[in-house]
């Protein structure tokens, strides 16, 4: 039998898309991306463990599948359902706030593609009508995970209302000049995929789908979700072959499964509440950090220069140009300063500035101030 013609062609699109008034789309697209204050936002986003960006982009890339626990995938559609948003809203915006932590960024951009038929008509036309939208994420003071999700969703629905246009007329209306080791506005996506059918029947058609090893990204990180499934939540983790290796694109998802895990426990928790570390990264941290250790000999600089000043008097120990000091010179001058200093009302913890050139002088003044239980503070005296 013969198909009956579409009433839309891929001509059609092209030609009705030339006739739209952008105007609108781009007015909103400047607002949300553009220079704030004269100040051009940092649209280039450098992901820690990474390789040397190479000069040029070979766009290979390889795949990390990820599942995600029956219970917390529970959990994870229940937060979504009370938040009155998508499973993918959801998980969109997790994974943009673990960037925001991850990458020490308060303010991103990430890419999502944009189906483009909105309209029942273009619904049935064959091609491709991507366009690649652009989410900025913002952290603010005391916001919590339920909060930044509804925000998020608000944000992924205004970006679909303007995604008439595209995305290579948004960069170049930008002015963002071209770079050949990385994609413009943003380094990373997030993406739904459908749960397709392995085999399909067209009536003495059969099709089926073939895996393959051929991965391709043009992006350094592309967090697929795969959608369809009320089992766990399926994800998948696109990732640049030059950047990441292997294991650091697992030790990635590990550590964000660990911070979605937090956020779907306590989505009302302030968002700086939440850690990056595991319970026994946090332990690692504190064992490598207990590095205190008693040493036999004095407490401080001017218990030991007191020490010194008994056991050698007469030794040199300060010498600048043609002066010279001995151990116990230095100490009587430091001890008659700090004198001085206590009579004038200094007080511990006090903070004196200092302004001197380099000389006997200078030390002896740091010493004295020290000895007071005060801080110095050394001036620069070329600088105004």
């Amino acid at each position: 039998s013969v198909l009956p013609k579409l009433a839309l062609q891929y001509l059609d699109f092209t030609l009705w898309q030339r006739q739209q008034d952008l105007e609108p789309h781009w007015q909103y697209w400047r607002e949300q991306l553009g220079p704030r204050d004269e100040v051009a936002p940092d649209y280039l986003l450098e992901i820690p463990g990474a390789r040397p960006r190479p000069e040029q982009a070979a766009h290979s890339a390889a795949a990390l599948p990820w599942q995600l626990a029956e219970l917390p995938s529970r959990h994870l559609r229940q937060l979504a359902q009370r938040l009155a948003c998508s499973e993918f809203a959801l998980v969109f915006a997790a994974f943009a706030l673990f960037l925001n932590r991850y990458c020490g960024r308060s303010d991103l951009f990430i890419g999502t593609p944009a189906s483009q038929r909105e309209d029942e008509s273009s619904q049935q036309m064959l091609g491709i009508l991507l366009n690649n939208l652009v989410i900025r994420s913002r952290i603010r003071r005391g916001q919590n995970f339920a909060d930044y999700v509804t925000q998020f969703q608000q944000q992924l629905f205004q970006a679909q209302a303007h995604q008439a246009l595209p995305f290579e007329q948004l960069v170049e209306r930008l002015g963002i000049p071209r770079q050949l080791n990385h994609a413009p506005l943003y380094q990373v996506m997030v993406s739904q995929q459908l749960d397709l059918e392995a085999q399909l029947d067209w009536g003495g058609l059969q099709a089926r789908l073939l895996p393959s090893s051929l991965r391709h990204s043009e992006t350094d990180l592309n967090l697929q979700v795969l959608s369809g499934s009320s089992g766990p939540l399926q994800l998948e983790l696109l990732y640049a072959s030059a950047l990441f290796s292997a294991n650091t694109a697992q030790a990635l998802m590990q550590r964000f499964e660990h911070f979605l895990l937090q956020l779907l426990a306590h989505p009302e928790a302030e968002l700086n509440r939440h850690n990056l570390l595991s319970a026994a990264e946090i332990q690692q941290q504190k064992d490598w950090n207990e590095t205190s250790k008693h040493y036999a000999g004095p407490n401080n600089l001017v218990d030991a220069l007191r020490g010194q000043a008994q056991r050698t008097p007469n030794g040199i120990a300060l010498s600048f140009e043609s002066e010279s000091l001995t151990y116990a010179e230095l100490f009587q001058r430091v001890d008659n300063l700090t004198q001085a200093l206590l009579a004038h009302g200094v007080q511990r913890g006090e903070i004196i500035a200092v302004h001197l050139p380099r000389s006997v002088d200078l030390v002896v003044s740091l010493l004295a101030i020290v000895q007071a239980g005060a801080a110095y503070l050394p001036l620069e005296g070329d600088l105004p």
